[in-house]
């Protein structure tokens, strides 16, 4: 008898014992999780901005508790708020709801608390609130040395954010449409009222409407869009004050696009948007236009450079100044055996037999030339970059080229000289190289002797101009804005507002100046102001409706 009796006070204070360890295991995991909690919470005080938890959404808790924390140190009183959408299940926000409310008044009420153990452990929180600077220091020391561990923990920017660093993105080449739009809506001098506008936006995108149906061979299809903007824009009172002679929009592609021939035998392609008669009184912002019309004007291809500030377009502008330059000439394209006359052939024939040339073969999708940085880091460690026609006139490697200091080689003048009035010098031998394309054709001409001649005082002038032309030839960051320079949307929107007031000039006082000439010499009345005969006249003996591009 005695002997049980024994046994049932062995088994009642082992059963005590096991009891006072579970309750001091579970006290040690709530106190953890308090101190985790209040750690968090001080961590937030602390820098006195929202805390962004990044975290999977599958193993996350949520309550819709607002959660207040008061906390009194030095005198001061200092709160957070937090708040989170309910979506976890019962058992999980019961359990969460009870360690917020614990350590809601342990961290309010500490001071007066008599449970010793929660009592410490808020005091020695609080301490580590009152000097965070010597804890910031105290971990880089410890990290150093050592891997950098993850946090699923992140600071909201505070607002307003700083500026970007400089976008250097792989941009497509008919992108500016989009980003003339974002410019747009930052420009200093908008107005609601039409009757005081100077010119005035169209926010039509002309070219990723015809991207949509680039490919159908329903020629309607692709003219429909075209046809219900100038429908909608006609109903307006602002058309009908100037007859859109003051409307302007960006295509943000070449004008061959918008210009389908009416010749049967040749392909068809594009829309007729720019053929229409109202948008003739319109002006279009291409990025190439046209030598036989004079409804168009060029406007530089976006290149990868996206400045966000004046200083990051100054320190590029050093970075190219300084940049050293190992081979004389390079060229990145392909070969057109589809054109016969093209010298592309040639060009690629005495690159690849010189030793100054660097070449990048461009005849299949998987090289070099769709890499950005493979293309600016040739043309980086080259003086001049060579720049024939292609498909039409224009290259948008002439741009790309500019923006890495190299000088352009052009073999025809409808490749910028025409082109690019406003942001180009009409002096084109200031930022250029131009050797005739008749001259390679017939073999009269070597590319590197061309070059190896001109003297090295020249070259540097001429680099010199070509770097101050960055800013002009770049689409800044649309988040931001330039302070002192003028990038390619700054200076095609002041081109646009002179043309503008000199037709509004010539229709007030009954003259039309600037259009009572032959369109088939826009180019020439462009660029000379008047018209004569021009040793560039057999460049353009073609006309933009047979397609003739003089056989390049």
């Amino acid at each position: 008898m005695g002997m049980n009796k024994h046994k049932s006070w062995l088994v009642i204070i082992s059963l005590f014992t096991m009891w006072s360890l579970l309750i001091c295991l579970n006290h040690s995991s709530l106190l953890d999780s308090v101190t985790s909690l209040a750690k968090f919470y001080i961590y937030s005080i602390n820098y006195q901005e929202p805390i962004l938890i990044i975290s999977d959404q599958s193993n996350s808790i949520h309550t819709n508790i607002t959660i207040s924390i008061k906390e009194k140190t030095e005198g001061k009183t200092r709160e957070t708020e937090a708040k989170a959408k309910e979506t976890g299940g019962k058992r999980r926000q019961v359990r969460h709801e009870e360690v917020i409310k614990f350590a809601n008044v342990n961290i309010v009420d500490h001071k007066v608390t008599n449970d010793q153990p929660i009592k410490e452990a808020i005091v020695l929180k609080e301490k580590v609130h009152e000097i965070p600077q010597q804890i910031m220091t105290l971990r880089r020391r410890r990290r150093r040395g050592r891997s950098r561990r993850k946090s699923n923990v992140s600071l909201l920017k505070p607002s307003p954010p700083p500026p970007p660093p400089p976008r250097e993105c792989k941009t497509n080449r008919t992108s500016n449409q989009k980003s003339c739009s974002g410019r747009m809506k930052q420009y200093d001098c908008l107005t609601n009222d039409s009757s005081i506008a100077s010119a005035i936006f169209v926010p039509f995108y002309v070219g990723l409407d015809l991207a949509r149906h680039l490919w159908n061979t329903d020629s309607e299809v692709r003219d429909s869009g075209g046809f219900e903007l100038i429908k909608w824009l006609k109903r307006k009172p602002e058309w009908k004050k100037w007859r859109g002679r003051d409307h302007f929009f960006v295509a943000g592609r070449i004008t061959w696009d918008f210009r389908r021939s009416s010749n049967k035998n040749d392909p068809d392609w594009g829309t007729e948007f720019l053929y229409l008669p109202e948008s003739k009184n319109m002006t279009a912002l291409v990025i190439e236009s046209s030598p036989w019309n004079n409804n168009d004007f060029g406007i530089p291809y976006p290149t990868y450079f996206h400045p966000a500030n004046d200083d990051q377009v100054f320190q590029w502008q050093e970075q190219m100044r300084t940049q050293r330059r190992r081979y004389l000439f390079c060229f990145a394209g392909a070969p057109r055996p589809d054109r016969p006359d093209s010298i592309r052939n040639q060009l690629i024939t005495q690159c690849e037999n010189s030793k100054q040339c660097m070449l990048i073969h461009c005849n299949n999708w998987k090289n070099k030339c769709h890499k950005p940085a493979e293309l600016m880091k040739m043309f980086q460690n080259s003086i001049f970059c060579l720049q024939p026609p292609g498909d039409s006139y224009t290259r948008r490697s002439t741009f790309d080229s500019i923006l890495a200091g190299c000088i352009p080689v052009f073999f025809h003048p409808g490749s910028a000289y025409i082109q690019y009035l406003w942001h180009f010098p009409r002096e084109f031998t200031k930022y250029s190289v131009f050797i005739s394309m008749y001259d390679i054709k017939d073999g009269k001409v070597s590319i590197e002797r061309t070059l190896e001649r001109i003297p090295p005082r020249k070259v540097q002038e001429m680099r010199e101009e070509i770097i101050s032309l960055i800013p002009k030839i770049v689409y800044a960051d649309p988040r931001c804005r330039l302070e002192t320079l003028e990038d390619a949307f700054d200076v095609a929107v002041k081109g646009i507002l002179e043309r503008v007031k000199r037709i509004k000039d010539d229709m007030r006082e009954g003259r039309n100046d600037s259009f009572a000439y032959d369109e088939r010499q826009a180019w020439k009345y462009r660029w000379l102001g008047k018209l004569e005969e021009h040793e560039w006249d057999r460049y353009f003996s073609g006309s933009s409706d047979t397609r003739n591009f003089t056989n390049f």
